[in-house]
């Protein structure tokens, strides 16, 4: 048996930061899988000297509870804010990376893609403009950052100060040298190992592990994989702190990319990966619960929730296992307007399948709106329309399909659209009227529209605009998602 194990068993646990460093170092001892801690030695080890590991990692997943803000880009505090942005600006934006996002997941699940590795299976995709980026602080003492909260990406990245090819951003950049508990990764290590896009020359165990990710625009990013401390401060305690981090929750040895050559098309500071991948945020906090939900009104802040602190309420669907950690819905039944299932669907376009070239729906916070193949979209417009039975009107704007005069946006007129899932009992993805359909800016408002987009594409995509006003909670121990309408977001009081 492994000696560091055994003197593990006679130190004196007074403090959370001796519990962190014990439970760090039977990390460092044996590897994970993509469900927990997976001890590399199970035959060597007596069954005591098993429980005490369990109960160590069991204790490193307990502890994981906090709220970060997540903030919209049209927000005077996010990294994407432009004071001479106008509504309709937002709205291109938002289809533009949608689209972008739709052929990248398409793609990455295309049979021409799967190959015998799972170490690279993160998509390319454009996150320039995407919607919403999470606050936390990096390093000791820790400095204020902004990353784009991602469930597409298994890696959390930052441009670093001396980096030396860089993108202006408007938030400072991360300076490592500044930090007392950045550490540098090394190739061999199970860091390099368990990190996304890694890049190492062979038989170099003790150089820099790197880190390579290309985007589908073209854009990249470059540097060096480390680990640091991360801060996150509870939103709920903001207003008696005034936002600094003195009641801050910190979690070490966080694996992260420090961009040292980066493309200039970036505009975050980075991005925050929460896909279902061991490199991701969630992967490293043990694929503990995680929840999050964002109100219609753009004005406000929304709320991510990590560990204990996730709200997982409401009915639950299964979410389907796959190579890249994405979040595909599992047990799709279909599209329902008033009731009635939108007929013409076929059967597998919903369905996810690894590898294949047709089907499937997922959940994605780097997307702005919803987007469905032409297969799908056109019958669900046709039921629209005769459930609307009014004759609709062009968007000048030429970003949405279907579009109707301002004064027929009552709640008697328009048809409810649901989500429908073979497994969820008692429930459904009930959409709003304030999350379905989008009021076109002009002044006075003359025409709203449906807030979703076709493209030809396999996959669908439930964008963030549809998941507004909804606590979405997702399970990763038990792979499933829970949907609870939230109007008062971000309150879950």
């Amino acid at each position: 048996m492994n000696t560091s194990l055994v003197q593990l068993k006679f130190q004196v646990i007074n403090t959370h930061d001796q519990l962190n460093a014990i439970s760090q170092e039977i990390y460092n001892l044996y590897s994970r899988n993509n469900h927990g801690f997976h001890f590399c030695n199970d035959d060597a080890l007596s069954d005591s000297d098993h429980n005490l590991l369990l109960f160590f990692s069991s204790a490193i997943s307990k502890d994981i509870s906090f709220t970060a803000p997540l903030i919209h880009r049209s927000s005077p505090e996010s990294p994407f804010y432009d004071p001479n942005a106008t509504p309709l600006d937002f709205i291109k934006s938002s289809v533009r990376t949608s689209s972008a996002r739709a052929i990248a997941f398409s793609n990455l699940n295309s049979k021409k893609n799967i190959s015998g590795s799972i170490k690279y299976p993160v998509p390319w995709f454009n996150i320039i403009n995407s919607d919403y980026v999470i606050k936390f602080g990096i390093g000791s003492p820790p400095m204020d950052t902004y990353g784009v909260a991602d469930t597409g990406s298994g890696l959390t990245w930052l441009q670093c100060e001396g980096c030396v090819k860089c993108y202006p951003q408007a938030k400072p950049r991360f300076d490592r040298s500044q930090s007392s508990t950045y550490n540098p990764v090394l190739c061999g290590s199970y860091e390099c190992n368990d990190a996304d896009r890694t890049v190492c020359n062979p038989g170099t165990p003790q150089e820099q592990c790197h880190y390579y990710i290309e985007y589908v625009d073209g854009s990249y990013s470059k540097g060096d994989i480390a680990t640091e401390t991360f801060t996150f401060l509870d939103t709920g305690a903001t207003a008696s702190n005034n936002g600094k981090y003195s009641l801050d929750i910190s979690y070490k040895n966080i694996i992260f990319g420090c961009g040292l050559d980066n493309s200039e098309s970036f505009v975050s500071p980075g991005i925050v990966g929460l896909s279902n991948r061991r490199s991701s945020l969630v992967g490293q906090f043990g694929f503990r619960p995680f929840s999050y939900c964002v109100p219609a009104d753009s004005r406000f802040q929304g709320q991510m929730r990590f560990g204990s602190a996730a709200k997982i309420s409401g009915p639950t669907t299964k979410l389907a296992p796959n190579q890249a950690g994405l979040y595909y819905f599992q047990n799709v039944d279909g599209l329902y307007v008033n009731n009635e299932k939108v007929e013409g669907i076929p059967d597998d376009v919903f369905k996810f399948v690894e590898g294949g070239d047709a089907g499937g729906l997922l959940i994605d916070t780097g997307s702005s709106v919803s987007v469905f193949p032409s297969i799908a979209f056109d019958p669900l417009i046709e039921k629209l329309k005769e459930k609307m039975g009014k004759e609709p009107v062009r968007d000048e704007t030429e970003n949405y399909e279907l579009c109707y005069d301002v004064k027929y946006y009552l709640r008697e007129i328009l048809p409810a659209i649901e989500i429908r899932f073979k497994d969820m009992i008692g429930g459904s993805l009930k959409l709003s009227n304030d999350n379905a359909w989008i009021g076109m800016p002009s002044d006075p408002p003359e025409y709203f529209c449906l807030a979703m987009i076709r493209m030809n594409v396999y996959t669908s995509i439930l964008g963030m605009y549809q998941m507004s006003d909804l606590n979405v909670g997702i399970d990763l121990k038990l792979l499933q998602v829970s949907f609870m309408p939230n109007p008062n977001c971000p309150d879950y009081q």
